[in-house]
C-alpha cells in the first residue's frame, strides 16, 4: 500500500491528486483513448506519484493524492498535464463545493464562481458569479497547487506546504481560532508542510509531512476525531491531531463524517453513522476513528454526505451508507452497512461523492456516473427515478478528472474544466444561470 517501506507495484501509476469535496492526474500527457492510463500515486517514498484524483484527495507515500470538493471530494484526473508539484503535496485542481466550483488554472491562479454566500468566492463583490472569478490574495498568485471547496468556504495547498482557507468560518472551518468570515485566504496554523487539505461541509482536516492528521471547524458529531463527549456542540476553531498510532496517507471529509486511510492499508471512518457511512452497522455517533471492514489494501476514499466510496489497490470500487436515491451505484436501493464492492470491474481510477450522486473514472478515461438525475448532474434529460447502477456518461474516453458538488458535476478534458447540473446560483461557471443537462465549459486549462 502506498505508504509502506516497501511498496506493492501496480499495472497502472496513477498519481491522486479531493470532493468532497477534485483530483488531477500528475505524470505524463494522454495521448487520447488508446493510451494506457498509468498508476495509482503508488512510488517510492519521496518520489512524486502521477495522478490526482475525483472529490477528495489524499498523499500516498511521498507520492500525491488529490483532494476534491466535499468528499465528492475533489477531482481525481488521469494522465493529464498538472501545475509542477513538490514531492510528496496532493493536487485537486478541480473541487466542486456545495453551491461554489474552484479550479486553478495552468499558471497556478485560483478562481471559484457561483454562489458567494459567506465570502467562498475568495473577495468577489456580489452575492454569486456565474462566471470564475480570480481569488484574491494567495490565490492570485502562482502559489496554490491544490484546492478543495466545501459548502461556503475553500481551501488551498501551496507548493511550499501551507494550508489557506477563505469564506465561511462559522464553524472555525478556516482554522483561525474564531468564527469570522474572510474574504481573503489566510493561513491554517499548522505544525508541519501539509501533503494534503479536505475540506468537507464545515469540517477541514490535513495530512502533514510526518503522517500525522489534523481536523478543525464542526465538531457536533465528532468528525474532528478527538473521542470527545457525545454530541458535543463546540466546534474545534484550530487544528487538532487526531490520535494514532499509525501515520495516514489519505483523508476526505463529507457532512457530518470523516474517513481517511492510513500507510497500513486500513480504511478507518468517523463522525455520523445513521446510514452506515462510517461503514458499521450500528446507528450513532463514533467521535474517534474506527476500522472500516477488514482488508488492507484501500487506496483511495471519498466522503459523501451520508454514503463514502473507496477503491482498493486492484482498482476495484467499495461504497457504504445511504441508497436511497442509489448514490452508491448498487441496486437494489436500500442502506449498506459495510464495504460492498459496485460491479464487478477491476478498472476504476477515481470516485467522487457529494449528496445524492456520485461519478468516477474508469480505464482508460471513460466518465461513469450514478445516482439522483434530476438536476442535469449526470447529463440526462429529467427524471425522477435515479440510475441505479455506474452508467457510461457519452462516449468519450478521454476524461482525465471529476468533481461532484451538490446536484452538479464538473470534469476536464480536452484542457477545458466543464460544468452540468444545477444552476441557480452560478456554481457551473457558464456565463448564466440556467440548469444544464450537457457539460458546459467553464475554464481552459
Amino acid at each position: 500500500m502506498r505508504g509502506r517501506t516497501v511498496l506493492l507495484a501496480l499495472s497502472w501509476t496513477l498519481a491522486l491528486s479531493s470532493c468532497s469535496f477534485g483530483y488531477e492526474l500528475l505524470g505524463g500527457e494522454s495521448e487520447g483513448p488508446d493510451e494506457e492510463v498509468t498508476g495509482f500515486g503508488i512510488a517510492e517514498a519521496g518520489a512524486a506519484t502521477a495522478v490526482q484524483g475525483a472529490s477528495g484527495s489524499g498523499p500516498s507515500a511521498g507520492g500525491s493524492l488529490g483532494l476534491g470538493g466535499m468528499g465528492r471530494g475533489g477531482e481525481r484526473a488521469l494522465g493529464g498535464q498538472g501545475n509542477e508539484s513538490p514531492e510528496g503535496v496532493s493536487v485537486a485542481l478541480l473541487s466542486a463545493g456545495m453551491t461554489h466550483t474552484c479550479g486553478l488554472s495552468r499558471e497556478g491562479k485560483a478562481y471559484c464562481w457561483g454562489d458567494n454566500a459567506n465570502l467562498a468566492l475568495g473577495g468577489f463583490v456580489g452575492s454569486s458569479s456565474a462566471t470564475p472569478q480570480p481569488v484574491l490574495g494567495v490565490g492570485r498568485s502562482a502559489e496554490l497547487v491544490s484546492l478543495s471547496a466545501g459548502s461556503s468556504s475553500t481551501c488551498g495547498l501551496t507548493s511550499a506546504g501551507d494550508v489557506y482557507c477563505w469564506g465561511k468560518n462559522a464553524g472555525g472551518q478556516l482554522g483561525q481560532g474564531d468564527t469570522t468570515d474572510r474574504a481573503e485566504p489566510v493561513r491554517v496554523p499548522l505544525l508541519a508542510r501539509a501533503l494534503q487539505v479536505d475540506l468537507g461541509y464545515d469540517t477541514a482536516c490535513a495530512i502533514d509531512e510526518f503522517r500525522a492528521l489534523y481536523c478543525w471547524g464542526e465538531n457536533a458529531e465528532g468528525q474532528v476525531g478527538q473521542g470527545d463527549t457525545p454530541h458535543a456542540p463546540a466546534p474545534s476553531e484550530s487544528p487538532l491531531e487526531v490520535p494514532s498510532a499509525v501515520g495516514w496517507q489519505e483523508v476526505s471529509t463529507g457532512n457530518g463524517h470523516v474517513c481517511a486511510i492510513r500507510l497500513d492499508g486500513e480504511l478507518h471512518c468517523w463522525g455520523r453513522n445513521t446510514d452506515a457511512q462510517l461503514g458499521q452497522a450500528s446507528p450513532g455517533q463514533l467521535r474517534s476513528p474506527v476500522r472500516a471492514g477488514t482488508d488492507t489494501d484501500w487506496a483511495h476514499v471519498s466522503a459523501g454526505q451520508s454514503q463514502s466510496c473507496a477503491l482498493k489497490e486492484n482498482h476495484t470500487l467499495y461504497c457504504w451508507g445511504a441508497n436511497d436515491e442509489s448514490q452508491l451505484g448498487i441496486d437494489p436501493p436500500g442502506m449498506v452497512s459495510t464495504p460492498t464492492q459496485v460491479g464487478a470491474d477491476a478498472d476504476w481510477l477515481a470516485v467522487s461523492l457529494d449528496a445524492l450522486h456520485g461519478c468516477g473514472l474508469r480505464q482508460p478515461g471513460t466518465l461513469h456516473c450514478w445516482g439522483r438525475r434530476q438536476e442535469g448532474q449526470l447529463t440526462l434529460p429529467y427524471d425522477a427515478a435515479p440510475v441505479a447502477l455506474p452508467l457510461q456518461v457519452g462516449a468519450e474516453s478521454d476524461w482525465t478528472a471529476v468533481t461532484v458538488g451538490r446536484f452538479h458535476t464538473c470534469a476536464r478534458r480536452a484542457s477545458a474544466y466543464q460544468c452540468t447540473g444545477e444552476n441557480l446560483d452560478g456554481r457551473l461557471g457558464s456565463g448564466n444561470m440556467s440548469r444544464s443537462y450537457g457539460f458546459v465549459p467553464v475554464l481552459d486549462y
